[in-house]
């Protein structure tokens, strides 16, 4: 277990289970929902480094499923989507330099809320021209906002890329009447 960078979690959900307000009196680096969230978990488990490390490995688990649940949205096959999430999980072991320092910071809990955007997007474009499309447009909104108030950080690239995919899905041949596109997204 690295203490050290259990501790951006561990120092300010032991502070919100103890009476303390988040932001107000206990510094965080890792987001505001982040942290209520696991304090939540933590009032029915007993806060330690080992079960923030058991929790961690749950949730990364039930991340790599949301994955596999969208990479079957877009590909409708599941041996090509077993498949690519075997890889994924390789690639997301392999990769890390030192796994014992970055593993809360590259997880699901800190960056986890790409998947709930991809997947409204995903069922955005399947309810195009539906009566269902407003109400799912909604939720991208919702799984926006929501992931500035997890992570701020996160929340900042997941903007970035929600407005790089209206973008190109509005491309025209004419700078203008892309932005006119973009805009009547929004509308």
């Amino acid at each position: 277990l690295n203490e050290y960078d259990f501790s951006y979690f561990a120092g300010p959900i032991n502070d919100v289970l103890h009476g303390k307000y988040l932001l107000h009196n206990s510094p965080s680096q890792y987001g505001f929902l982040s942290i209520i969230f696991l304090s939540l978990i933590f009032k029915f488990v007993p806060l330690s480094l080992m079960n923030l490390t058991i929790v961690n490995a749950a949730i990364v688990t039930l991340g790599f499923i949301l994955v596999f649940f969208l990479l079957q949205l877009l590909f409708k096959n599941k041996l090509f989507s077993l498949f690519t999430i075997i890889f994924i999980i390789f690639t997301n072991h392999t990769i890390q330099i030192m796994p014992e320092i970055v593993f809360l910071q590259t997880n699901f809990i800190r960056f986890g809320m790409w998947v709930l955007l991809a997947l409204s997007i995903c069922l955005r474009e399947f309810y195009t021209g539906k009566e269902y499309k407003r109400l799912v447009s909604i939720l991208t909104y919702v799984a926006l906002t929501i992931s500035f108030y997890w992570i701020l950080d996160n929340g900042l690239y997941l903007l970035a890329t929600y407005l790089t995919f209206v973008t190109f899905n509005n491309l025209s041949q004419s700078f203008w009447k892309t932005v006119k596109n973009c805009l009547q997204e929004y509308a």
